[in-house]
């Protein structure tokens, strides 16, 4: 063999070699591409659930009180305690709309309520006879009384007077 022969050979053996690479790297994308496509449907399938679920969820608390006469049957939603610390209107107005919701009788709305109560706003119901601890309204006033945002405003206008410098509850 003269030598340009072996130099063609080598060229030749080299460029296959490239093609065998070529096939293997396209082989291997072709492999990448489909584990890909099974990443991006799973996702979409679980992205998909997800909405499903929180739809259905949207549905629940949009629904209407249910039909049937058994009240008790579940609670749609739940509300958070009440320390006293946050406004009270607003606590009130949420709820009121939580109660309407799960459908509760006044009766009722007073159980949970005073269940909610935590720190300086349950000690106001040591003020309350026991009688009155099952009576939203006189509850509902109390508390009104105490932590409603007419009572914020007398506050942060006495502290204004005295030189405090941000309103804190007596």
């Amino acid at each position: 063999m003269t030598r340009l022969e072996e130099q063609r050979q080598a060229v030749s053996q080299a460029l296959e070699n490239q093609d065998q690479r070529i096939s293997a790297i396209e082989t291997s994308q072709k492999i990448v591409e489909e584990q890909l496509q099974q990443v991006k449907d799973q996702v979409k399938e679980m992205i998909r659930e997800e909405l499903r679920e929180l739809s259905a969820g949207e549905r629940s608390l949009t629904a209407a009180a249910p039909a049937f006469p058994d009240r008790h049957s579940g609670v749609v939603a739940k509300p958070y305690p009440y320390n006293g610390k946050t406004s009270w209107d607003i606590y009130y107005m949420q709820f009121e709309n939580i109660a309407r919701m799960n459908n509760w009788s006044n009766e009722e709305k007073a159980c949970v309520l005073t269940s909610m109560l935590r720190d300086s706003a349950a000690a106001i119901l040591e003020n309350l006879c026991s009688s009155d601890l099952r009576d939203y309204d006189k509850i509902t006033s109390a508390l009104k009384l105490r932590f409603g945002d007419a009572h914020l405003t007398e506050l942060y206008m006495v502290n204004c007077t005295t030189g405090h410098s941000k309103p804190r509850r007596i």
